[in-house]
C-alpha cells in the first residue's frame, strides 16, 4: 500500500508538470502523462534499460510532485481549489479501483496466455522477453504497453501481485475517464463519468477488473475525440494529443491502424475547417504525430525481428484488397459481404445484446437534437468534428470487412464473422460514447441544475455496478483455475531453489492447465505443450529433457509408463503428482530415476 500511494504520488507529479507547464486542462493531464509514461518505459525497454527508466521516471515524478505543490501555494485561491477538486476525484476514483481489485484473480485463459504473463515476466526479468524465453510463443509480437504500465507500478512495492497488475490497468482507465471532468462543476463531473462508465459497461462489461485491452483503445480513444473537439486552440491540441494517438499502438497491434484513422480525421478537419487560418503548422504537427506512431511501429517490428518472433499476419496487400472488393463478379466476395453488411445492421453491439441499428438511431436522435438546439458556433464544429469521425469510421469498417474475408475467410471457409462486435466497438463505441456526452453536457446539464440527489444516486448507481462486475469475477473463475494456483504454490515451495525446467503432461480435456502452470511458476522454465505423446519412448524422451514433472491428471497411460522409472515403487499415484528427475545427460530412458515429491 504505501509503494502504491507513493507511485500515484510520482504519477500527480506528471499530471502537475503537464497543465502548468503546457498550459493543459487538468482533465486533460492524466491521458497524456501515463501515455508518456509508457512510451517512455516502451524505449527504454527496447534499449534495455528499462528498470533504469522506470526508476528515473518515479524519481522525475517525485521531484515534479514537491516542485508544483510548492507551486501550486502561490496560485490564487480559484485555482487552488480547482487543483484541490481535481485530485478529489482523481483519489476516489483510485480508492474505488483499489478496493475492486484487491485479492483479484485471473478469471479467463487470455490473461493467463497474453496480458497477465508479460507483466510477471518483466518484473521477473527487468527486460523484455528474449530469444529462449519459455512463454508462449503466441504472444511475443503483442505490444508490451500496460504490462510497461503494470511494471511502472511493480518498482516502488517491490514486488508483483495481480492486485498491482489490475490496479495499474484500471489507473489507464482513470486517466481516459478524466477528460469529462470540469473543477468548476462536480456534480456535472460525477454525472459525465458515471453517464460514460454505465455506457462502458454496457458495452465492455466490468471495465475495472479485466486486463484484455480492447475496451482500453475505446475509452482512449474516446479521450483523444474528446480533447479534439472540447480543447479551442488547435495546436495545443494536436500537441497533447501526439502521446495518447502514439500510445494507442502500445496498447495493441490494431491500435496503428486506429491512430492512423484518427490522425486522417484530424487532418481532414483541419482542411475543411475554415475558421483555420494558418493550416501549415496543424498539418505539420498531424504529419510528426504519424511520424511517431510509424517510428515506435517500425522499433517493435526490428525488435520481433531480431528476437525471432514471429510476426502478425501480413495477407493484407493490394492484390488481396482487390480480390476482397470484386463483389460484383466473385461469389466469395458477395457472400462475404451480405454477411458482414447484415452483422453491421443486426449484430449484436453490447451486452445486453441490442442490434448495431439500435444504436445507430440513437446516435441519430442524438445527432439531431445536437444540431437542432446547440448555439453556434458549436454547431458547426460539432457538425464538421461528426463529419470526419464518420469518414474515418467508414474507412475502418473497410478495413475490417478485409480483415474478416482475407484473414478469416469470410464466405469461403466461414460462414460469420469472428470477432466482429470486439473489433467494431473499439471505433463505434467511442462515436456513441461522444454522441451521449454531448447531448447530456449541452443539453441537459447546462440548462438543467442537477440536484444533489441526482449526483448521490448516479454515484450509487455505478458504485452497485461496479460491485456487481467484481462479483462476477468471483462466479467467473472456474475451478481449474483456483486449484492449478493452489496446486503451484505448493510445488513452488517443494522444488529446489533456482531456475528449473519443468515438463507439464496433462490430459487433452485439462490443455489449459498448462498455460496456468507456466504463470504460476515462474520464473522457472515450464513447458506448456499438451500431451502427445504416442509411445514410452516418446514420453521418455521429453522427460529427459526437463528437471521435474508434474503430471496433472493424466491418462492412466502415462503412470503405466513412468512406474518402472519410479526411485521408490508406488502403486498408485495422485491426479496431481511432481517427480524430481534424476539424470546425468542421458542417452536414453533407461538411464532416467525419478523421484515422486510429496506436498
Amino acid at each position: 500500500m504505501p509503494g502504491l500511494l507513493l507511485t500515484l504520488a510520482c504519477f500527480s507529479g506528471f499530471i502537475l508538470a503537464v497543465h502548468y507547464a503546457f498550459k493543459v486542462k487538468l482533465a486533460y493531464s492524466p491521458v497524456v502523462s501515463i501515455s508518456f509514461i509508457g512510451i517512455v518505459l516502451y524505449l527504454c525497454a527496447l534499449s534495455g534499460y528499462l528498470k533504469q527508466g522506470a526508476q528515473v521516471l518515479l524519481f522525475a515524478g517525485g521531484v515534479l510532485a514537491l516542485y508544483f505543490g510548492n507551486h501550486i501555494r502561490k496560485q490564487s485561491v480559484q485555482e487552488k481549489s480547482s487543483v484541490k477538486n481535481f485530485f478529489a476525484l482523481f483519489a476516489a476514483l483510485s480508492m474505488i479501483a483499489f478496493v475492486l481489485t484487491l485479492n483479484m484473480a485471473f478469471t479467463v485463459i487470455d490473461d493467463y496466455v497474453y496480458w497477465g504473463i508479460i507483466s510477471k515476466y518483466l518484473y521477473l526479468y527487468d527486460h523484455l522477453p528474449i530469444t529462449g524465453n519459455p512463454l508462449d510463443t503466441r504472444i511475443l509480437a503483442y505490444t508490451p504497453g500496460t504490462a510497461l504500465i503494470h511494471y511502472f507500478f511493480y518498482v516502488l512495492p517491490g514486488k508483483y501481485s495481480v492486485d498491482i497488475s489490475y490496479f495499474a490497468q484500471a489507473l489507464i482507465l482513470i486517466s481516459a475517464l478524466c477528460v469529462v471532468s470540469d473543477t468548476q462543476n462536480i456534480k456535472k463531473t460525477i454525472s459525465s463519468i458515471g453517464c460514460l462508465i454505465l455506457l462502458m459497461t454496457i458495452f465492455a462489461g466490468s471495465v475495472f477488473t479485466k486486463l484484455q485491452v480492447d475496451y482500453l483503445l475505446s475509452v482512449f480513444s474516446f479521450a483523444i475525440f474528446w480533447i479534439y473537439y472540447t480543447e479551442e486552440d488547435l495546436n495545443l491540441k494536436l500537441l497533447i494529443l501526439f502521446a495518447p494517438v502514439c500510445f494507442l499502438f502500445l496498447i495493441k497491434e490494431i491500435g496503428f491502424v486506429l491512430g492512423l484513422f484518427i490522425l486522417v480525421m484530424m487532418l481532414g478537419d483541419v482542411l475543411m475547417d475554415r475558421g483555420v487560418k494558418n493550416r501549415m503548422r496543424p498539418v505539420g504537427m498531424i504529419l510528426m504525430t504519424g511520424l511517431g506512431l510509424l517510428l515506435l511501429k517500425k522499433m517493435w517490428a526490428s525488435h520481433i525481428a531480431a528476437m525471432g518472433f514471429a510476426q502478425f499476419h501480413t495477407a493484407i496487400d493490394r492484390e488481396s484488397v482487390q480480390k476482397a472488393v470484386l463483389i460484383f463478379t466473385d461469389q466469395t466476395a458477395q457472400k462475404a459481404v451480405l454477411i458482414f453488411v447484415t452483422d453491421i445492421f443486426l449484430g449484436s453491439a453490447d451486452r445486453l445484446n441490442l442490434p448495431y441499428v439500435f444504436w445507430y438511431a440513437v446516435i441519430g436522435f442524438l445527432g439531431y437534437r445536437i444540431f437542432k438546439h446547440v448555439k453556434t458556433p458549436n454547431t458547426s464544429r460539432f457538425f464538421l468534428f461528426s463529419a470526419m469521425v464518420l469518414f474515418a469510421f467508414l474507412l475502418y469498417l473497410f478495413l475490417l470487412y478485409c480483415m474478416q474475408i482475407i484473414i478469416f475467410g469470410l464466405g469461403s471457409s466461414s460462414d460469420q464473422t469472428l470477432g466482429f462486435s470486439r473489433y467494431l466497438n473499439i471505433v463505434f463505441s467511442p462515436i456513441v460514447f461522444i454522441a451521449v456526452l454531448v447531448f447530456f453536457q449541452q443539453l441537459v446539464f447546462s440548462r438543467w441544475q442537477i440536484s444533489p440527489r441526482i449526483c448521490i444516486a448516479s454515484v450509487v448507481v455505478v458504485l452497485v455496478l461496479l460491485g456487481a462486475s467484481r462479483v462476477e469475477v468471483y462466479l467467473n473463475r472456474e475451478k481449474l483455475d483456483i486449484h492449478v494456483q493452489k496446486v503451484s504454490g505448493q510445488i513452488a515451495g517443494k522444488i529446489e531453489k533456482g531456475v528449473h525446467s519443468i515438463g507439464v503432461i496433462t490430459n487433452k480435456t485439462d490443455n489449459l492447465a498448462n498455460l496456468q502452470f507456466l504463470f504460476y511458476l515462474l520464473p522457472n522454465k515450464v513447458d506448456y505443450l499438451p500431451d502427445v505423446f504416442e509411445t514410452r519412448a516418446d514420453l521418455m524422451a521429453y522427460v529427459a529433457q526437463h528437471d521435474y514433472i508434474i503430471c496433472y491428471r493424466p491418462r492412466n497411460q502415462i503412470f503405466e509408463w513412468l512406474k518402472p522409472f519410479l526411485k521408490e515403487q508406488h502403486t498408485d499415484l495422485p491426479d496431481v503428482t511432481v517427480l524430481r528427475v534424476h539424470a546425468d545427460m542421458p542417452q536414453s530412458g533407461s538411464d532416467l530415476l525419478l523421484e515422486r515429491i510429496s506436498f
